[in-house]
């Protein structure tokens, strides 16, 4: 992949995660709270918490990866989101 293609993936991801990361730790606090410590409710409402978020960073991720990609006048294709991902998978 072009590297400054991938620097600049690399940098709206970055951001993304820094942006999210004071509502996902809020969506976390809320869960647990009122929850006495050792209740078995807590992992739980955490565990669905934490897909949830999971979940919405996925597609955030294919959302931006897509638009930088368009965006710098490449095409959209099944061959370059195996290119994008084996990358992601080296960072």
């Amino acid at each position: 992949m072009d590297p400054r293609l991938d620097t600049i993936i690399g940098g709206l991801i970055r951001a993304e995660r820094s942006r999210r990361r004071t509502s996902t730790a809020r969506a976390m606090a809320k869960a647990t709270e009122g929850v006495p410590s050792g209740h078995s409710y807590l992992p739980i409402a955490l565990d669905q918490e934490a897909a949830r978020e999971y979940d919405s960073r996925a597609r955030q991720w294919i959302a931006l990866v897509k638009r930088a990609v368009t965006d710098a006048g490449f095409a959209w294709t099944a061959e370059r989101a195996k290119e994008v991902g084996q990358n992601s998978l080296m960072n």
